[in-house]
């Protein structure tokens, strides 16, 4: 919800950004949670989460007026979520895991 709001509420860009980081860190650090197939208990919403972390960072990385130090940071934090919903999402299909 943190990475929508980013959307909604650019005033609290800075604090957004950080919850939603620091839950993201924290879902990937302890894994899945296994609790079923919900979104707010369970797989569904762990793959949720890293998807939302990705297309924040798109969002923010694709304004025009942050500058170009900024827009290289928040372009590498998008490829590290994206490259972690794509692990996920691989991780799903393979019956092995």
């Amino acid at each position: 919800m943190m990475a929508i709001a980013v959307e909604i509420f650019p005033e609290e860009e800075g604090r957004l950004i950080k919850a939603a980081n620091l839950v993201g860190e924290k879902t990937w650090q302890y894994g899945l949670l296994l609790k079923g197939n919900s979104l707010c208990h369970g797989i569904s919403g762990n793959g949720y989460l890293l998807f939302s972390l990705s297309r924040m960072y798109e969002f923010l990385s694709s304004e025009e007026n942050k500058d170009a130090i900024r827009k290289a940071n928040l372009y590498s934090s998008m490829r590290k979520w994206r490259t972690r919903a794509f692990m996920f999402a691989t991780a799903l299909d393979d019956p092995k895991v």
